[in-house]
Formats: C-alpha cells, structure tokens, sequence
C-alpha cells in the first residue's frame, strides 16, 4: 500500500511537467523527526518562470542528523549535476565533481542553518576539508543541532538555455547511519541574483541509509526507469 501511494504521488509530480507549477506533496515520510517541516517530493517548476529575464539553476543537497538514534552517521555525494533537456536532449549544464579540495577553499559551498527552526538561523560556511577523496562528505552526527546544506559553485550561477523543456539534477550517494539526504535545485532570476530573487523549483524526497544509489529527479525523460529513482 505505501508503494502505490508514492507511485500515485509519483504520477502527480510527473504531470506537472505538462501541466506548469504544481503544488508539492508531501508524503508524511514516518521516518522523520517531528520537527522535519517538508516530508515529500515536490515540483513546483519544471522549467524556470516566465518572467525571470535571464534564469539561473542551482542544485542543492540538504541533510540532517536524526539525534533519536544515536549512531556515527554521515551523506556522501560523490557529484551533483543539474541538467536542462533541449529538443529532446539532456545537456549537463553544471557539475560538482568533488575531485579537489583545493577547488573548495575559499567559495561559499554549503553551509549550516538552524534545524530546530527551521532554517531560521545560519551559523556559517562548511570547510573545505568536507571534500576530500573525490567526494563531498557531510559528517552530520559532528553536527546533530544543524541542517547541512551544499549547492552548486559555478558563480556567476548557471544560465538555464532559452530553449529548455525541463531541469532536473543529478547525483550519486550514499546514506550512514541516522541521517537523512534531500536533494533539489532553485531558480534565480539572473546568474548573479541571491535570495530572495528566486524561487525553489523542486525538491526530491528524503532519502535514509543505503548503499549508494544515483537519483534523477524529477524524471528526466520519458524513459526512465524505477532503478534510477528510490521508491522504497
């Protein structure tokens, strides 16, 4: 039962893409602790607004400690891409491959918001020492108070093409422990706007411990397949 009630769900999101902005849906993911406000996959823009003048895409991670059961616990992105499709082909259009620390000293690529209030109050930037091995990763049981949060470096930000169909983000992960991963991607109104001249565009669910898995959301094409996108 609750695999047909994330497939019907599933089927919602993807009309959105023909449909326009469609107002996310929250599953109430049981998993999660209580103060967690956003529980469920969601698209509100498939592609950027009419009237941004010049939009840019940024993708994005958020993760979290779940304090409830204690254990070392960790996210590792091994990249994060986001991709605009275009007559019908996928274009890579920004990628964070993590190859180099170096590459992440001294830029703003992630951060730590509050987590009880949510995202009320930010408490500074992440070291670069976080990329290391050819991976990003997240140590979130060091920092059980906070939301982890990591986006896209290119600056000026990403333009999106005149001519997309849609946007969607790519990453490779894996989850340890008691933490759990929410990956997403917003729009900005011109390569070097900053909030609040954006919008969230959308937003997968909440993924838990696992081995690693890739994501693609939401649904790039027509052809894809469950195995790239975790129902469970």
């Amino acid at each position: 039962m609750r695999n047909l009630v994330i497939l019907v769900g599933v089927f919602i999101s993807y009309l959105g893409i023909f449909s326009g902005p469609v107002t996310a849906f929250n599953l109430m993911d049981t998993r999660l602790p209580p103060y967690v406000p956003v529980r469920g996959p969601g698209v509100d823009y498939i592609e950027p607004p009419a009237w941004f003048p010049n939009p840019a895409g940024v993708a994005w991670i958020q993760c979290i400690y779940d304090e409830r059961f204690p254990e070392e616990s960790s996210v590792q992105i091994d990249f994060l891409k986001l991709y605009a499709t275009v007559g019908g082909q996928e274009v890579c259009i920004t990628t964070d491959d993590y190859d180099s620390a170096d590459d992440y000293d001294n830029i703003d690529y992630g951060g730590f918001w509050s987590k009880i209030g949510w995202y009320q109050h930010f408490y500074g930037y992440m070291p670069a020492d976080f990329v290391s091995d050819g991976m990003l990763t997240l140590p979130v049981s060091d920092y059980p108070d906070f939301v982890l949060h990591a986006w896209s470096t290119a600056w000026p930000r990403t333009e999106i093409p005149e001519d997309v169909d849609l946007c969607f983000i790519e990453a490779r992960f894996k989850v340890t422990g008691s933490a759990f991963v929410m990956f997403g991607c917003d729009y900005y109104q011109t390569p070097t706007s900053n909030w609040p001249d954006m919008v969230e565009a959308f937003h997968s669910k909440w993924f838990g411990e696992g081995d690693w898995k890739i994501i693609r959301f939401p649904f790039p094409s027509l052809n894809y397949t469950a195995d790239r996108f975790d129902l469970d």
